[in-house]
């Protein structure tokens, strides 16, 4: 997901940070992607924003399988 043009705000009910506004829009990219490709297709997407953060969630691994 690529969320652009919106701020993170504190909610009103909970205090909690939340992105408020903007535009969120999916991109779907090969598994063998290189960084500098992805970055080319979130810049484009995005309409050219100079600051780009990447956040991902890791698998859930058991401890047994390590």
């Amino acid at each position: 997901m690529c969320s652009d043009g919106g701020k993170i705000q504190p909610r009103l009910h909970d205090n909690q940070l939340a992105y408020i506004g903007g535009d969120t829009r999916i991109l779907s990219v090969d598994h063998g992607i290189k960084f500098s490709g992805m970055v080319h297709k979130v810049t484009s997407l995005c309409g050219g924003a100079i600051d780009i953060f990447f956040k991902y969630q890791l698998p859930v691994v058991k401890m047994l399988m390590l």
